[in-house]
Parts: C-alpha cells; sequence; structure tokens
C-alpha cells in the first residue's frame, strides 16, 4: 500500500507540478528519504527475523515460521523484534501518510487567493 501511495504521489507532483520548483525538489527528497528508510527497515526486519515471526506458545517466546520452530528467543530478544516489526509497519504508513500530504500541499499551495470552490463533477 505504501510503494502504490508513493507512485501515485510522484506521479502527480510530475504531471500537475508544484508553483515553486523548490517545492517540488523538496518534497521529492523528502519522499524518496521516506521510502528509502521504509526499505532500510523492510531489510532490517528479513536479516532479523530469518524468514520467521516472533510468538508466545505456552509462556516461551520462539520464532517460527508457519509452526515450524526456527529458535527459542529470549524476553527481550522478543520485545526487540515486535519492536522492529511495529517499525517497520508504522514507516509504510509514514511514506503512504507523506504522499498525500505531498499531493495536498501542492493542491494548497496551487490556489489562487480569489479560488473559492472545487467541482468534483464534470463540468457543464
Amino acid at each position: 500500500m505504501a510503494l502504490g501511495a508513493f507512485t501515485a504521489g510522484m506521479y502527480k507532483i510530475r504531471s500537475e507540478g508544484y508553483p515553486d520548483p523548490r517545492l517540488r525538489r523538496r518534497a521529492k527528497r523528502i519522499l524518496l528519504f521516506l521510502f528509502g528508510y521504509f526499505i532500510l527497515n523492510m531489510a532490517l526486519l528479513f536479516v532479523s527475523f530469518s524468514g520467521g515471526s516472533p510468538e508466545v506458545v505456552n509462556g516461551s517466546y520462539r520464532l517460527s515460521n508457519h509452526g515450524k520452530l526456527i529458535r527459542y528467543l529470549s524476553k527481550d530478544e522478543y520485545q526487540q523484534s515486535l519492536m522492529l516489526e511495529l517499525r517497520f509497519f508504522t514507516s509504510g504508513w509514514l511514506v503512504g501518510y507523506a504522499a498525500v500530504l505531498t499531493y495536498l500541499s501542492a493542491l494548497w499551495v496551487g490556489l489562487r487567493p480569489g479560488f473559492r470552490e472545487i467541482h468534483w463533477g464534470p463540468e457543464s
């Protein structure tokens, strides 16, 4: 979802554009930085989980893949893996919201002072 929002936001910036080219460059840099942060978190998640997911079974912490035990975890490792998982998902949402905010800010900056209403239907 975040990748789709990022792509849509970059397409809108490229096609409709910002009135000020400096704002366009700044928005593009911010979105690219956030997307890189998302990719970094995804790589950290895959490397640290070794293809599994953390879970608690009968009071023991373990890393498993489709019910197959990979290894047992300590409580600290379990909490760290939950933190990595949460950071991955929130970085994805961050990219998605930033793309939408970038598009909306381009609309806001592009409005002229006398502009009062938006018509969503076909013009008649």
